[in-house]
């Protein structure tokens, strides 16, 4: 490669990272993201399985466990809706590192709670921590990878949440029945302070990030061509002076509804909010779903592994296929294939345990994973000054799908539905919604 330095723009260096190899360093950076996912899928089902001793512990009511739970939900949405954005500005290595500290100081806190009130307090601010980092994560990744490759690189990021949740359980058994309840969330901040470390030290700002900023061009010289020679990229002789917003500019959420964003805008929040929904949905209902189908307890948990797992590998897989085929359509493709099954398990209800596995298998490898393949889709709509802006909102909306599924589900359910009506009338017209949105979309 020339050493040459010569004039570039944001967009010149946005094509030179596309045509050249993945560094190192790079590769690097994706596995720091994942790491840093890992951690917080670890934190929030850590809560889920020490819940029972916790409870009993501290003499928390299950209606009151029922207020801890919602209020990561709720912290989370509140992050990606008001504290991501806030990447846009200060830049995404710095709120990953503030949202990671957040994080793990909560955790590390919750080892010692005494009362209600304390638990609920920081396990909304865990959310808060989550749902700022997981957008800032997002784009970072996304700014860092050549273009041929984002899409997988973003998906392994974000699979790193599904990879922590799997892994708590095991070893939180293992902690409670050695050390007590406080083990599992003191072992969640050593890993969330380990990992801190490792993006203080490895994880440099956003190439795109720092050439846009306006601040004094020397200074952003000096940081882009250090983060340029990181990757294995030539030095810039001059970057293009940073301009000022004029009176009135819109910046931030205003400009993600501005006239050349609002239509990608609105089609993402519905597509996340439909997506969460019907995710979520699932998630509340699959064990009550077996055990009215005549399967043990044993059984429905079990099926709620599998659809887990099953998300996870479809996941993986939708990130190698995105290299080849467009992320739009194979989402859309999943979306309707999980619509299909999903209506084809309610009609059928079948007896057999093996039959009943494969279909939450595939239901999670399609539903499951086309969620996760969504962050790939809204990252490649947005210009890097509002990436993380238009990534959290994203996010955020489809946060409230999520808090809104079994409120929904529940009054259906009370108004006499049975569970198997209401997941083929609420649960299957919303992945079919999310497919056909998703191809509606504009693509980079």
């Amino acid at each position: 490669m020339s050493e040459q330095a010569h004039l570039v723009s944001n967009d010149t260096i946005r094509a030179r990272i596309d045509e050249s190899a993945i560094s190192m360093r790079q590769m690097l950076i994706v596995f720091i993201c994942f790491a840093i996912n890992f951690t917080d899928g670890f934190d929030v089902i850590a809560m889920s399985v020490a819940a029972p001793v916790v409870s009993e512990d501290l003499a928390v009511r299950q209606t009151e466990l029922g207020v801890v739970f919602s209020a990561a939900l709720f912290g989370m949405a509140i992050g990606s809706l008001f504290l991501a954005p806030l990447s846009d500005k200060w830049g995404r290595r710095k709120v990953i590192l503030l949202s990671v500290f957040a994080i793990s100081t909560s955790m590390l806190l919750t080892a010692f709670v005494g009362n209600l009130v304390q638990l609920v307090a920081l396990r909304f601010l865990t959310g808060i921590g989550i749902g700022a980092v997981l957008a800032s994560a997002t784009s970072i990744t996304s700014e860092f990878m050549p273009g041929r490759r984002r899409s997988l690189a973003i998906i392994i990021v974000a699979t790193g949440f599904t990879v922590g949740t799997v892994v708590v359980g095991p070893l939180a058994g293992f902690l409670i029945d050695r050390a007590g309840w406080h083990s599992v969330f003191v072992a969640g901040s050593v890993l969330g302070y380990t990992t801190l470390l490792c993006a203080f030290f490895l994880l440099p700002e956003s190439i795109e990030f720092m050439s846009s900023r306006k601040t004094s061009h020397d200074v952003r010289l000096d940081k882009v061509n250090d983060a340029l020679a990181k990757i294995g990229l030539a030095p810039v002789s001059q970057l293009p002076v940073a301009e000022t917003p004029g009176t009135g500019a819109k910046t931030g959420i205003l400009k993600l509804i501005d006239g050349e964003y609002i239509r990608n805008t609105l089609l993402l929040w519905i597509l996340f909010f439909v997506v969460y929904f019907a995710v979520y949905f699932l998630l509340n209902w699959i064990p009550q779903l077996f055990t009215l189908n005549g399967f043990e307890l044993e059984q429905s948990i079990f099926a709620l592994t599998i659809l887990t797992l099953g998300g996870l590998i479809g996941a993986w897989f939708l990130a190698v296929a995105s290299t080849w085929i467009n992320i739009n359509r194979l989402v859309s493709a999943v979306l309707f294939i999980a619509a299909a099954l999903l209506a084809a398990f309610c009609l059928t209800k079948p007896a057999s345990p093996y039959l009943s596995y494969g279909a939450m298998f595939l239901v999670g490898f399609s539903l499951n994973g086309g969620l996760t393949a969504l962050y790939a889709v809204v990252s490649r709509i947005y210009p890097v000054e509002i990436q993380a802006t238009g990534i959290g909102w994203s996010i955020g909306v489809g946060r409230f799908g999520a808090i809104l599924s079994p409120l929904i589900a529940g009054y259906v359910l009370d108004l006499g539905w049975a569970v198997f009506d209401a997941v083929l009338l609420l649960g299957v017209p919303a992945a079919i919604v999310g497919a056909i949105i998703v191809l509606r979309i504009s693509r980079d």
